[in-house]
């Protein structure tokens, strides 16, 4: 929880700055078309929420509704024309899989004395990095507007913690930095976007965990919320 906790801070200062990058003065947006959400260049900050689906390979894993995805991070954006533009993006990224209580106890899975648990759950944290292409959907929209878009890209994680948790009534049991898990993570994505908000699926193409153990794959999908908070920020009237 400290790796997370410094990483996590660190990637908010980079938020900050993008912010203060980002303010209208008269080296930047207000003066200067070639910085902006419409414009050549464009950075902002972005925070996303989201639920892991799909189907797992046995009962470890819980239904939808009990994994998680979480991300703070900033993307990069360079506009080619009207219509298309590239970015790229780095991101803390979280994934919570829960596991199913009632199941096949992942315990014994993760190669952990096995006993019945009130609650049970698997998590990866670490940084990742995206490459997409925009396709922008209204190109004629005005100079400080995101508008409509589509992105697809892919990109990898290097996974920093991966932690089993077991909760009961009593006593808390958490292992971290399993031999199980692999390090490295690959994904493809798609994002459907207006103005702040976006709309992002995800699927994970790499396996969690070293083939030579065997062990069931957690589902692949996620589906989540993306939002850029300066630009929500600003439509409100907090900044200038």
């Amino acid at each position: 929880m400290k790796n997370s906790l410094v990483i996590s801070l660190l990637l908010l200062s980079l938020t900050v700055n993008a912010q203060y990058i980002l303010k209208e003065d008269p080296e930047h947006n207000a003066y200067n078309p070639k910085f902006g959400p419409n414009c050549k260049f464009y950075v902002n900050p972005f925070i996303r929420l989201g639920f892991i689906t799909g189907a797992a390979d046995n009962t470890v894993y819980s239904k939808t509704g009990n994994s998680f995805n979480y991300a703070i991070g900033v993307k990069f954006k360079e506009k080619l024309n009207n219509v298309f533009s590239l970015g790229a993006e780095i991101s803390y990224n979280l994934d919570d899989y829960g596991i199913n209580p009632n199941g096949n106890h992942a315990d014994s899975v993760f190669q952990i004395k096995s006993q019945n648990h009130n609650f049970e759950n698997f998590t990866l944290s670490g940084l990742q990095a995206n490459l997409y292409v925009r396709i922008n959907l209204d190109p004629n929209r005005p100079m400080h507007s995101l508008g409509k878009y589509l992105d697809l890209g892919g990109g990898a994680e290097r996974v920093i913690i991966d932690e089993y948790n077991a909760y009961d009534k009593t006593q808390n049991t958490t292992f971290k930095n399993l031999p199980v898990a692999e390090q490295w993570e690959y994904n493809y994505f798609a994002r459907v976007g207006m103005g702040s908000f976006a709309v992002c699926f995800t699927y994970r193409a790499s396996d969690l965990f070293f083939a030579k153990y065997n062990l069931p794959e957690p589902p692949p999908y996620s589906i989540g919320l993306e939002i850029d908070p300066y630009t929500l920020l600003k439509g409100l009237g907090v900044f200038p």
